[in-house]
Parts: C-alpha cells; structure tokens; sequence
C-alpha cells in the first residue's frame, strides 16, 4: 500500500503541471477580448474583464503543451518504475488537452458564480479562487485516467498551498490586484 500512495503522489504531479500552466498563463498574458463580449446577466457581468479569449486560448495551449512534454517523457519514467514492479498510468495527449480545459472551465465557472454572488473581479472567494480549477481538471482527467481518491486529496491540499504561495508571488511583482 505505501508503494501505491508514492505513485499516487507521482501521478499527481503529472496532473497538476499542465493545470498549473493552463491556470498560471492567462494571468501572465492577460488578453484584450472579454469571454462575455462585455454582456451583463442581471445587473453583473457574465464573467467580467479578467475572463478573455487570448488567455483561454493560451491556457489551454500551455497546459496542452506542458502535458505533451510529459507524454515524451513517460516512458523513461515508464521503464524506471517497471524496475520496482510498478506500472505508470500513460499520459496521454487528449489526457493533457482534457486537463488544460478542465482548468480553464474551472477558472470560468468560478468567475461565473463569483459574479452571480455579486462578487466583483478580485473579490475573494477561497474555495472557487483556489480550488475550482484543480477540482474541473480532475473531473475532465477523469474519463482518461483513473484518480483515486488519495490522488484528489493530494491534488487539493498541495494545490490550496502553492497557489496561495503563487498568488502572493503574482501580486508583489505587480502582476495581479489582489493577493489570492
């Protein structure tokens, strides 16, 4: 059993990379054209300002491209952990698309029910800010790779941490508003 948690943890990382970049790069590139073309739902935006197609798009091209680097390298990996009996889940590229998307969906949606709870852009929201885009990678992983149930504690605990620490890092090198 421990053997097994230690390839959980492994795996783990091979989902949290692509979704750390898909997550990571609309902040660095921001974009011009609103998600929501500007249209409100009641009296707020649909998403808002910080939802725009240049970094959507661009999430999912660096969350697909850091997972395709995973793919080429998972059979070294492969071949190490057949050494100690151990079989790797492959990655693969639709996982990795699956995972890019599932980030970007999760970041959206959050920003959807943000403004439906009247929150404005950066208003604070710890669960939706910090966990919605990991948790919709998982959901859209999921049909490609099994995640046990170690795997999502795993996903949401190192998550919470690292994007606190990331967003902090962001926001003191001017690169977001607000620190979470």
């Amino acid at each position: 059993m421990p053997l097994q948690l230690w390839v959980d943890f492994v795996l783990v990382w091979f989902i949290l990379f692509p979704a750390y970049a898909a997550n990571a790069v609309p902040v660095l590139v921001g974009g011009k054209r609103p998600l929501d073309f500007g249209k409100g739902l009641g009296k707020n935006r649909i998403l808002g300002d910080g939802k725009t197609i240049e970094g959507t798009a661009l999430g999912i091209a660096a969350g697909f491209l850091v997972g395709a680097l995973e793919y080429y390298v998972m059979p070294a990996l492969q071949g190490y952990a057949a050494q100690y009996n151990v079989l790797l889940p492959q990655i693969t590229l639709p996982l990795a698309l699956a995972i890019a998307a599932g980030t970007m969906c999760g970041d959206i949606l959050g920003s959807f029910f943000k403004r439906r709870m009247g929150i404005e852009r950066g208003g604070k929201e710890p669960l939706l800010d910090r966990l919605g885009f990991i948790i919709f990678a998982m959901i859209f992983a999921y049909p490609f790779i099994q995640i046990t149930p170690a795997m999502a504690v795993y996903m949401i605990a190192i998550t919470y941490v690292i994007h606190r620490a990331a967003n902090f890092v962001a926001y003191n090198a001017k690169l977001k508003t607000v620190p979470w």
